[in-house]
């Protein structure tokens, strides 16, 4: 089985749960499990740095601050308190993002409701995939 996870697609497994009906789903690639209770509140476990951590749809990570470095680069602080460092070179893959091939565009990136954006809020990235693919920042 397929899902769709931004803008591309993963192999899932899934598979029902044996206490009461809720249903869950793990996504081998990204290292994550989604629970559905019988409730219809969505539950996330994931896995950062090989400890796993589970928390519910209220408590999902954003970014907190954002600061442009050289290199098409930015230091991210989330709001787990972590900072970690994110290459934006490999958004110009993606035509969406060719704007921030131009490094007045890049340096303009500011955090609106925990997402990191440019162009006045026409181009964002889910904090979900800059934690993913930044890695830890140590000074």
């Amino acid at each position: 089985m397929y899902a769709k996870h931004g803008n591309c697609f993963c192999a899932i497994a899934v598979f029902f749960t044996t206490i009461g009906t809720s249903a869950c789903v793990i996504n081998v690639k990204y290292r994550t499990m989604f629970v559905v209770s019988t409730e219809m509140r969505c539950h996330c476990m994931y896995i950062l740095n090989g400890i796993a951590y589970a928390h519910n749809d209220a408590d999902i990570i954003e970014v907190h601050q954002v600061k442009p470095l050289d290199d098409m680069m930015l230091l991210l602080t989330f709001t787990t308190g972590e900072k970690r460092l994110y290459d934006g070179s490999k958004l110009l893959q993606y035509p969406a993002f060719k704007p921030l091939a131009d490094k007045k565009v890049f340096v303009t990136a500011k955090v609106e409701h925990g997402v990191v954006t440019w162009c006045n809020g026409e181009i964002d990235i889910a904090p979900e995939t800059m934690y993913r693919d930044s890695y830890e920042y140590a000074i």
